[in-house]
């Protein structure tokens, strides 16, 4: 719940304040809903690559793989929903003071991005995350994770970017710099702390369960 609250806020505070005349019930969501797709692809882009490790091995399952794609299916057609919504609802009310915000990213490379938007983080992900075959596989769900996290990546600097730059397009070395340098060193502190530790929690009840139900299923 604090997860929640302090997303939806920060959301509002740091990205829809940099247009003050324009504000959206939706907004909100929209930003959450995309968190959270974000760190099931990465949860599931992890564990894909420790898949074939001898920690892993005999471990995860499958079925367990197939499981977390549809957790990736489901926060894909959650996030494609509410912004639909919110795109539906500003160009139905046409206010004034709303409809910049669309007018600025659907024009020149801006409009080439949401294109690019549109289909890489809704239509692909959506049709391959339909299939077990790939949803089964480490190295398959792997790259629809990373599909996924470029185009979250893409999708907040067309989100934020405009307000300064209008219709024209304009890409900033820092975007990607800063991206690099923290990002970089969350990811280098997040191994640094997970070597050495138990990756299954083996006093757990129910992690006997899942591994015995993925057996079973395999097996079936």
């Amino acid at each position: 719940m604090l997860i929640v609250l302090v997303m939806t806020f920060f959301s509002i505070d740091w990205l829809m304040s940099i247009e003050p005349a324009w504000s959206s019930t939706m907004f909100g969501i929209t930003f959450l809903v995309g968190c959270g797709l974000s760190a099931f692809a990465f949860v599931t882009f992890f564990l894909s690559r420790l898949a074939r490790t001898p920690a892993m091995e005999g471990v995860l399952k499958p079925m367990h793989l197939r499981d977390l794609g549809n957790l990736l299916l489901t926060f894909v057609m959650f996030y494609a929903y509410t912004s639909f919504s919110e795109f539906l609802l500003i160009w139905y009310a046409n206010l004034h003071e709303e409809i910049p915000h669309y007018l600025w990213r659907e024009h020149g490379v801006w409009g080439f991005l949401a294109i690019l938007i549109v289909v890489f983080h809704f239509f692909l992900p959506f049709f391959l995350l339909l299939m077990r075959g790939i949803k089964d596989r480490p190295e398959t769900i792997g790259w629809v994770t990373v599909i996924i996290l470029v185009v979250r990546y893409v999708a907040i600097y067309w989100l934020a970017s405009p307000v300064w730059y209008g219709d024209h397009f304009h890409y900033i070395w820092t975007a990607l710099s800063t991206l690099l340098g923290i990002g970089g060193l969350w990811l280098f502190e997040f191994i640094r702390q997970l070597k050495g530790q138990t990756i299954i929690p083996i006093h757990e009840t129910w992690v006997e369960e899942a591994i015995r139900e993925g057996a079973l299923k395999v097996n079936a």
